[in-house]
């Protein structure tokens, strides 16, 4: 079912996560979530939580961040002779000014989530993303703690 899920799911919300941004979209969450009900045999009330976890996976959000963050950062590491990352500069000058655009977007989502965050490239990109990717899953598995908690009570 992971297999399947990545192989035929998460590609397609791969490349068209960063065109909706990374809001919470109720109809793939829908989605995933009936997707794991249905692998584990369990009621509509079983908790989300803890299907996440018996399953191993991220929630649709966390994923669809991760895929954001990728795509900023390789918009990052663009030749500068690149109209794409000649755009992408343009939109975060203008996001420096407060306008609120995709890079303006992206960059709330790293300063509110990650705490590090600056609108000048990443030096290495890969590492940068590594580092997002671990703090997104760090604050993932810090929410899942806290449901959990508040379900045994």
């Amino acid at each position: 079912m992971y297999h399947l899920c990545n192989t035929l799911i998460l590609p397609i919300i791969e490349c068209s996560s960063f065109i909706w941004g990374y809001k919470t979209n109720a109809v793939i969450t829908k989605m995933q979530n009936n997707l794991m009900r249905s692998f584990l045999g369990v009621n509509r009330n079983a908790p989300i939580s803890s299907l996440l976890e018996n399953m191993r996976w991220l929630p649709i959000s966390t994923i669809t961040k991760i895929y954001c963050i990728k795509f900023w950062l390789r918009l990052n590491k663009m030749t500068h002779n690149r109209l794409n990352h000649q755009i992408h500069r343009h939109a975060c000058s203008v996001a420096e000014e407060v306008h609120k655009n995709w890079a303006y977007s992206i960059g709330e989502l790293l300063k509110n989530e990650t705490n590090n965050f600056d609108f000048r490239p990443a030096s290495d990109c890969n590492n940068g993303l590594l580092y997002y990717k671990e703090a997104l899953i760090r604050l993932h598995e810090e929410q899942w703690h806290e449901d959990i908690n508040h379900i045994s009570m």
